[in-house]
């Protein structure tokens, strides 16, 4: 018994340190690792940036200009990039649309008014590499939403959650632009589908 268990121990040590060598031959390396080459999302010689234009494509009227005003904001606070005001000379071109702006029932009181509400908002963007004419990232249907209400506390208006929620867009398309993703800023209900 002492033997087996010895011979098994033995086997174990082996067959894990023969799994510990590697090659870095790239004739041997597998097609995954030979096109991974670690760069940023963001071009270490990038340095502006230029928000252009938003395209609304809903009725939320202001939504163009909270949405452009908070992200220059986010974008210039870190220090990393500044934003300009002209595409010419940007380092990278930011394109964003907003696609869709919704408020949906949740719940009526026992009265059949309407009482909590969902207030939705979707984006998609688009940034560009101006200096090497190349497409960085494009992502449809960047969404945040928030739930309120106008008759029970906490009472917010519609306006109001409006504001929040492209606040929240903002840190989406910020981390977005920074790393890539921005799965930190989705919600419990996001991770769950």
């Amino acid at each position: 018994m002492k033997i087996i268990l010895n011979y098994s121990i033995l086997v174990f040590i082996i067959t894990s340190l023969a799994g510990c060598t590697s090659t870095t031959n790239s004739a041997e390396s597998p097609a995954l690792f030979q096109g991974f080459n670690g760069v940023p999302v963001l071009p270490q010689d990038a340095n502006r940036i230029f928000i252009a234009p938003i395209h609304n494509n809903t009725s939320f009227r202001q939504g163009e200009s909270l949405l452009r005003n908070r992200l220059g904001r986010l974008i210039s606070r870190e220090g990393r990039l500044s934003v300009i005001e002209s595409e010419t000379g940007a380092d990278l071109l930011l394109k964003i649309a907003i696609t869709s702006y919704s408020v949906q029932p949740l719940t009526y009181d026992r009265n059949g008014r309407l009482d909590r509400q969902r207030l939705r908002i979707t984006v998609s963007s688009a940034m560009n590499d101006c200096q090497r004419n190349r497409l960085i990232f494009r992502e449809n249907g960047i969404q945040a939403f928030l739930e309120f209400s106008e008759i029970t506390f906490p009472i917010r208006t519609q306006a109001q959650t409006a504001e929040e929620v492209v606040s929240l867009l903002a840190d989406r398309l910020y981390s977005k632009i920074k790393s890539g993703w921005y799965t930190e800023h989705l919600t419990d209900i996001e991770k769950r589908k």
